[in-house]
């Protein structure tokens, strides 16, 4: 990892001098149309996704500060999501992503919600368009079960 990417990255809030927009500590791995969020601080997560809307992959590992998926649904090209070791809790939050026409992959191992609700059927209900769940095949048959 290059010096660079271990420094602290600042910016500030549109139309607020002064005040983080968001602060990302090391690691952050930015490739072409990938985002990976690994063990690192980061607030107002939905401005982070504002300025990522190409987006095919999405991968957030180990954060703590993130416990709504708000703005996601606004990554139309997404195509596979990994939100892992969070404190995501709503199912609300799984359902939000029903827009997500291009999701093929969804991993959300390690969240509050995991332990609180059949989160394999909420999803599958939510996103129809599902190959993978927490790293399992979909089949057909998956989505006619109750």
């Amino acid at each position: 990892m290059d010096a660079q990417s271990r420094k602290k990255k600042r910016r500030e809030k549109s139309g607020n001098p002064g005040q983080l927009d968001f602060i990302i500590s090391e690691p952050l791995e930015v490739k072409k149309n990938e985002l990976y969020l690994f063990a690192c601080e980061v607030s107002y997560f939905q401005n982070v996704l504002s300025t990522h809307r190409s987006l095919r992959t999405l991968v957030i590992i180990g954060q703590p500060g993130i416990t709504s998926l708000n703005g996601i649904s606004n990554l139309i090209n997404l195509q596979e999501l990994w939100v892992v070791e969070c404190l995501v809790q709503d199912k609300d939050q799984i359902k939000n992503l029903g827009t997500l026409k291009r999701l093929k992959e969804i991993t959300i191992l390690g969240n509050p919600l995991c332990k609180r609700t059949n989160h394999y059927k909420l999803a599958l209900q939510a996103l129809v368009t599902l190959r993978r769940i927490d790293g399992h095949s979909v089949i057909p048959k998956d989505y006619l079960d109750d």
